[in-house]
């Protein structure tokens, strides 16, 4: 690809090339330093933009003058000696970019797109499993990873750039995949991350308090979400009627463009009749007025939810029903969701739960089964939005037996003022045990552990990591859960 054929694909306001630079290939795009550092020759575009802690321009400047980028794209202008390329939204410009330099091969897949607080991930692996089982391949890009059929690449984020979205898309097309599904999370909308990309299919979960750290209040957070579902992002639009922020979407829809689903009341997709217990759950569902039995190894109203979301969007897709079941009932547990460690006498789970809606469903579903106590293990993240940890501990001595509050990822904040905010709304702070350092919190809650009482630990799941002021350290809840286990022969 020619710098003067990406001029082409973009809505470009200005450009300071001369003819020689406008004729050469492009090996790569780059957006972030840390790609770039190493890069050995100058046929790399930049694309240089403000982010939330960060602003790479004056890093590219200097990239460029050392000879290892050959263009910028901007939204500034900049001096007339550096070449690059000024655009309003350096984000899209990305987005569109790769799309061309990966020869349009995103168009090539079936793609679904699922926002929301909580579910995305749960969701994505359920749709994931009926697709496969209807023997397709497919790209799964979200929270716990990106998946190209049975390969597994690591993601820092649920949605990740553009570039790195188209890239590993054209790369699933490349290993045969047909269908793509992707978490997307409110910063990528509302960071114009994928626009430009129209799926045929976007789900929404639910709405609950979080991210309001950056999006303000609730309203600013339901109106980034709702974007996804404008008809230049997506066709289909799969909405969850159990939730209030639901409701008020689809009545901003073309209802004919929409699938509802439910629990506890009448849908296109919905299901009234369910039984749950500690192996699963046994549901009559309705899909489109025809009556089915699902059983899934999946525990919980909530997760009920996300099946039912499931179906309408692979039901939308023209995927057979027998496939959609079958896919369902197929899949086993979800990394670092409900994930099950059984001991001698009791049962730990690990709960990617970081919200006090997530808490209460994961607490909600553990009551369903449990026989004896629940003794719950959380805390909340540092430089986070704060407005949610005393909502969590409130949750969490509501639903629990035992609550051991301590560090989940404080980053720069110290963590016993991160505990003091989880305490600020609970008056009778004897209620809770305060352990500070996670892995001592893990080995108290097992040594307080009797017969039939049942473990949550909660808001890492499937995280492999602690992160202390700016160290990230080796750190996993079901590992460090296995070797008390074993210390004190618990298992």
């Amino acid at each position: 690809m020619l710098i003067k054929d990406l001029i082409e694909t973009l809505s470009v306001k200005e450009f300071h090339l001369d003819e020689k630079v406008l004729n050469k290939n492009i090996d790569s795009f780059s957006h972030h330093i840390d790609d770039v550092v190493n890069h050995i020759d100058d046929k790399l575009v930049f694309f240089a933009y403000k982010g939330n802690n960060f602003d790479s321009t004056d890093k590219a400047i200097e990239l460029y003058n050392s000879g290892k980028i050959s263009v910028i794209i901007t939204d500034r202008v900049l001096d007339k000696s550096i070449a690059h390329i000024v655009v309003d939204d350096v984000r899209i410009a990305l987005t569109l970019a790769s799309i061309a330099f990966f020869d349009n091969k995103l168009d090539r897949l079936k793609k679904v797109a699922i926002t929301g607080t909580n579910g995305k991930t749960t969701t994505s692996m359920l749709i994931g499993s009926i697709l496969a089982y209807a023997k397709n391949k497919i790209v799964t890009i979200g929270t716990n990873g990106i998946f190209i059929d049975s390969k597994v690449y690591d993601n820092n984020t649920t949605t990740p750039s553009g570039y790195d979205f188209v890239k590993f898309a054209s790369l699933g097309v490349d290993t045969g995949c047909s269908y793509l599904v992707s978490e997307v999370s409110s910063h990528a909308l509302h960071q114009n991350r994928l626009k430009g990309i129209m799926f045929d299919v976007a789900v929404f979960t639910n709405l609950t308090g979080d991210h309001l750290d950056y999006h303000k209040d609730m309203d600013n957070y339901f109106d980034t979400k709702a974007r996804l579902f404008n008809d230049n992002y997506s066709d289909i639009k799969v909405i969850n009627i159990t939730s209030m922020y639901g409701e008020k979407l689809l009545s901003k829809l073309d209802r004919s463009k929409c699938i509802t689903y439910a629990v506890g009341k009448e849908a296109d997709v919905y299901s009234i009749d369910y039984n749950i217990c500690v192996d699963g759950l046994d549901a009559t569902v309705f899909i489109h007025g025809t009556k089915y039995n699902i059983k899934s190894k999946l525990i919980g109203e909530y997760n009920l939810e996300n099946i039912l979301a499931s179906i309408a969007a692979t039901k939308s897709l023209s995927i057979d029903d027998e496939s959609i079941i079958k896919g369902i009932e197929s899949l086993d547990a979800i990394d670092g969701r409900l994930q099950r460690v059984q001991a001698k006498d009791f049962t730990v789970f690990i709960d990617y739960a970081h919200t006090d809606d997530a808490l209460e469903n994961v607490l909600n579903a553990i009551n369903s089964i449990a026989t004896r106590r629940i003794i719950t293990v959380f805390g909340c993240g540092g430089d986070r939005d704060r407005s949610k940890r005393s909502r969590m501990a409130k949750v969490a001595e509501r639903l629990s037996s035992i609550v051991i509050l301590t560090s989940d990822n404080p980053r720069s904040e110290d963590p016993m003022s991160i505990i003091e905010d989880m305490l600020s709304e609970s008056p009778e702070r004897s209620s809770f045990i305060i352990e500070v350092n996670r892995t001592s919190a893990i080995k108290k809650a097992i040594l307080l552990a009797d017969k039939n009482d049942i473990i949550l630990i909660a808001g890492k799941g499937h995280e492999k990591y602690q992160i202390i002021k700016d160290e990230k350290m080796i750190f996993d809840d079901i590992e460090e859960t296995l070797m008390y286990l074993k210390e004190y022969n618990k298992c």
